[in-house]
């Protein structure tokens, strides 16, 4: 694994260091250790990052398949008239977000779509 290469190179490390006066060298072989030390936190950023990234996969993946069998057992028809309202107004701020559109302007969701299609 990782860990143990990383591990192996350390106890190398320590071997040349123990062998070598010279502060040149001595100082190339600091160097190498802090360089490997980034390797090691760079590959434990990526599992984390990875685990997390696999975690929010399988649950949108759950929901897809939950929501699949809604459609289902209910049908696509039946859906599409639920309506759903949002819990709170949203701020001035808020409707802000999408930017200001005059009246007739802009980009509707619907030719967002067609760019998706």
């Amino acid at each position: 694994t990782i860990i143990e290469i990383a591990e192996k190179n350390d106890e190398l490390i320590e071997k040349l260091r123990d062998q070598v006066t010279d502060p040149g060298p001595l100082a190339l072989i600091d160097e190498i250790s802090i360089n490997s030390m980034g390797v090691f936190e760079a590959c434990s950023f990526q599992d984390i990052t990875g685990q997390r990234i696999t975690k929010v996969v399988t649950s949108l993946q759950y929901i897809e398949d939950r929501v699949n069998k809604l459609i289902s057992v209910w049908g696509k028809s039946d859906l599409d008239k639920v309506e759903v309202k949002a819990d709170k107004e949203k701020t001035e701020d808020e409707k802000l977000l999408q930017g200001p559109q005059h009246a007739g302007q802009g980009v509707s969701q619907e030719e967002i779509d067609k760019l998706f299609d």
